[in-house]
């Protein structure tokens, strides 16, 4: 069967590089040259930068990458084109857990995988986390932890993870979408195709998954933050200090990992050594009594209000490009002060001067973080969660996040000098 792969990125190059190992022809398409041109020199016939309408009639099968949305004329030419993660799970017989969510998706599909690794068993974690499905199909793999966003599971036809797993579904990716309602119905596929004898996890406090569960013939457990998670007969207890987003990401995976005969000591181990990653609610640094956090990872309104509400007290740093989403639940979180920047900085200092929070805007990082150091006052945490993504600033929030902590960082080289001078007077 000959396969036209759109978007030569890295679920695109992987589903190319999974039909070339089961000896498939395949042809790659991007608009853009230097993509291209990598898809070429890695011995791939390839087909661009322009589009031709009839390019996906000439194959049997075709494979569109993520970035694509159903509006475009590309997307609609391509009509039956599949995910990447359609692809790949055609191609497996690995048992799948699969992980979606507005937030949290990436921290359970990596405390999944590492619980289940714990066990002894051999558990890759995959998906949009970076590790393409398709890049591990055909390995001699134990459980693949699929990581699966709103874009791939649009795609799906067929893909039906033994486990599914719902953590929230709140307002993102408009953009692309079209409206929520199509969002979440993207959403909820993750489990249409399950049978009664799979398992859906979801979030028992989310209306949104808990209505996207209601009609699944797998069977539904609905899990809520606690403090103690049952397994195989014995309880795996959970850090006191997290907070209740971290708790239920932790409750999911170590239920998912259940369902694969982990025992309890093992599974507690690992999870006394969690650790929520970088760009994830991060401590930075604390200045002058006040403590600088790192969540540059919560890039829609969703994820920046449960961070803010983590925090009694915050002077609070967002914005950047908007998907199209309403951002007044940054302010409804109640920050003490706000520092916007990039793209969004206008419509959010409107917000804010609406419901009279102290608010300015800075040109970029360095500015912000001296900004909100002025605005914060001994026992305050200055909090980077912008709920917006980050690419009028950055090529991502990973950068954006390497950046906030090092203007941290000589913020705190800063004060130490200033300290020393006052010493020496």
């Amino acid at each position: 069967m000959s396969l036209l792969v759109i978007g030569a990125g890295v679920s695109g190059l992987a589903a190319a590089g999974l039909a070339t190992r089961l000896h498939t022809p395949v042809t790659v398409f991007d608009s853009r040259p230097e993509p291209l041109q990598r898809a070429a020199q890695a011995g791939y016939e390839t087909l661009g930068p322009e589009w031709d309408g009839s390019f996906s009639s000439k194959f049997e099968t075709v494979v569109i990458s993520p970035g694509i949305p159903p509006s475009s004329d590309l997307f609609q030419d391509a009509h039956g084109a599949i995910s990447e993660i359609e692809y790949g799970f055609v191609h497996t017989s690995i048992p799948i857990v699969a992980v979606t969510g507005t937030n949290g998706k990436t921290t359970v599909t990596a405390a999944t995988a590492g619980i289940l690794a714990a066990n002894g068993l051999d558990a890759v974690a995959c998906g949009n986390i970076g590790l393409a499905l398709s890049d591990v199909a055909d390995g001699p793999h134990d459980v693949l932890v699929v990581e699966v966003s709103s874009f791939q599971l649009y795609s799906i036809r067929s893909f039906r993870p033994d486990v599914a797993i719902i953590l929230n579904v709140a307002p993102d990716h408009l953009d692309w979408h079209g409206s929520f309602e199509s969002y979440a119905a993207a959403k909820g596929r993750i489990t249409e195709n399950q049978t009664i004898g799979d398992l859906c996890i979801a979030n028992k406090g989310d209306v949104v998954a808990r209505e996207l569960v209601a009609f699944t013939a797998a069977a539904v457990e609905l899990i809520e933050p606690t403090n103690t998670v049952p397994v195989d007969g014995e309880t795996v207890e959970l850090p006191d200090d997290l907070d209740e987003a971290f708790k239920l990401d932790l409750v999911a995976a170590v239920r998912a990992s259940a369902r694969f005969n982990v025992t309890a000591t093992p599974t507690q181990n690992w999870v006394d050594d969690f650790d929520t990653g970088p760009h994830r609610r991060q401590a930075v640094g604390v200045v002058d009594g006040v403590t600088y956090v790192n969540d540059s990872k919560a890039t829609n309104p969703h994820a920046a209000f449960m961070a803010v509400r983590a925090y009694p007290s915050v002077v609070l740093i967002a914005g950047g490009r908007n998907k199209e989403l309403d951002l007044s639940p940054l302010l409804e979180a109640g920050p003490n002060a706000l520092v916007a920047i990039g793209e969004a900085a206008g419509d959010l200092l409107d917000l804010a001067i609406g419901r009279g929070i102290d608010a300015t805007a800075a040109v970029d990082m360095a500015d912000a973080v001296r900004k909100a150091a002025d605005l914060a006052r001994a026992g305050d945490t200055v909090l980077l969660a912008p709920g917006c993504t980050s690419f009028d600033m950055y090529e991502n929030y990973e950068m954006r996040g390497d950046v906030f902590a090092d203007e941290v960082r000589s913020l705190a080289r800063a004060s130490t000098r200033s300290d020393e001078n006052q010493e020496q007077l």
